[in-house]
């Protein structure tokens, strides 16, 4: 399966998940690219079977976790552009001693469904995937062999 893992990272932990995500689906057999969300164009889904956003939660325009700002960007740039059946999966990183543990989890979600993708099987949500790095990076081998 052709694979695109998009994702946005603020000190290289999404980054590392994303990386960790790309091994286990190249272990399995499958293509996979990595390209981060502010590089991203419409026309790079055409030829992805599976599209993963990975995106950690923060503030942007004064509400907390929401994706990261190239997420946003991103989002912004697509306008009103539909995929239609796009198959999409999401990794989220997040802290759950904020008040909105993997928001950005939920605000993808809902941008898949306007943009008319569909989501393949649960999103994972990895709790501060620095201080358990181990135990996120095992969390999301499990998670992409589902994928």
């Amino acid at each position: 399966m052709k694979t695109l893992i998009i994702y946005a990272t603020y000190s290289g932990s999404t980054m590392m998940a994303a990386q960790a995500l790309e091994q286990v689906l190249q272990q399995a057999g499958h293509e996979v690219k990595l390209k981060m969300a502010l590089e991203t164009q419409p026309s790079d889904f055409e030829s992805f079977e599976l599209v993963i956003l990975a995106s950690p939660s923060w503030d942007y325009g004064g509400q907390e976790g929401m994706p990261h700002d190239d997420f946003m960007m991103m989002i912004d740039k697509f306008g009103e552009a539909k995929f239609n059946d796009q198959a999409f999966a999401i990794l989220g990183l997040g802290d759950s001693n904020y008040n909105k543990f993997c928001g950005a989890v939920d605000y993808l979600t809902q941008w898949i469904e306007k943009i008319g993708g569909k989501l393949v099987g649960q999103p994972l949500k990895i709790d501060q995937y620095f201080m358990n790095e181990q135990t996120a990076n095992e969390e999301i081998l499990r998670w992409g062999k589902t994928l």
